[in-house]
């Protein structure tokens, strides 16, 4: 029947988004913990950290192509590309984010015809005392999860969106 085959595709689309959902979970996990190592990294030696994130975070090295690290005063400190970075990061700006803010989350250098973007993360570092020592800025290839959702057939006019918790489009 007509209710049973749409109940059907109801159910089947919640599994695809579901789907999507994990592995969109996943990623967004690895580049957090590449984030976290780094930051502790500064945290550590604010003047000359070292970031070596790439041998813990083995599946972040997939997705991201920068992690920028910089001070309180917005200079540059450190940067560090994954040797397999299908592209490289070009220059970028220290964000402007408070501690206790939310991660920041914005799309970047946006190619016209195939849509692929850089999406750049990026957070406050926090010392001990709960005062902002500096940022960090994580850049990842936006292709990498076309790759994910081009794993499902949806169809003719089949899209995929992702949306901030607050419903805004990224």
């Amino acid at each position: 029947s007509y209710r049973e085959s749409l109940r059907q595709e109801m159910v089947n689309l919640r599994n695809v988004s579901i789907a999507f959902a994990a592995q969109t979970l996943s990623v967004v996990q690895a580049v957090d913990q590449a984030m976290v190592q780094a930051e502790r990294a500064y945290r550590k030696a604010p003047a000359d950290p070292v970031i070596d994130y790439f041998d813990d975070a083995r599946a972040a090295q997939d997705y991201i192509i920068g992690i920028h690290l910089f001070d309180n005063d917005g200079r540059p400190v450190a940067r560090a590309t994954p040797p397999r970075a299908r592209i490289k990061p070009g220059y970028v700006l220290a964000p402007d984010i408070a501690p206790g803010d939310m991660p920041r989350i914005t799309i970047s250098d946006v190619e016209p015809v195939t849509g692929r973007g850089i999406i750049n993360i990026s957070r406050a570092i926090v010392g001990g005392d709960g005062r902002r020592i500096g940022a960090i800025l994580t850049q990842v290839d936006s292709a990498r999860f076309e790759r994910i959702y081009t794993l499902v057939d949806l169809g003719l006019g089949g899209s995929v969106t992702l949306f901030h918790r607050d419903g805004t489009m990224l």
